[in-house]
């Protein structure tokens, strides 16, 4: 899984570190803004730096992750899915649009 190419934020060439600005930026800052005031919670900046920070660090490891076990070292998730998953996963993608199609339908 993984974001949309216009949703991914940039990064700082020299530290490499993620640029607070873009869609995604756009849409932890209005999370953080539907939040109802109280202690601690008043700091929607520092909340959405930290979350986006926490999962760029957990998408790297995840990452490294993948990148090992293709190396075939132990450890890691699978890179892709075994044709049993991706059969059950095509079912559940059908289900989904089937209940979605009759959710469009009136209710009389």
């Amino acid at each position: 899984m993984r974001l949309a190419p216009d949703w991914r934020p940039g990064r700082d060439t020299v530290a490499g570190n993620l640029i607070a600005s873009g869609r995604l930026w756009d849409f932890t800052e209005k999370i953080a803004s539907s939040r109802r005031e109280g202690k601690n919670r008043r700091d929607g900046a520092t909340v959405s730096t930290r979350v986006v920070k926490l999962t760029d660090d957990l998408g790297q490891k995840l990452f490294d992750d993948a990148v090992r076990q293709e190396d075939g070292k132990k450890g890691g998730a699978p890179a892709r899915l075994s044709d049993e998953e991706a059969k059950n996963l095509t079912k559940v993608v059908r289900e989904q649009k089937r209940r979605r199609s009759l959710e469009n339908r009136a209710h009389l």
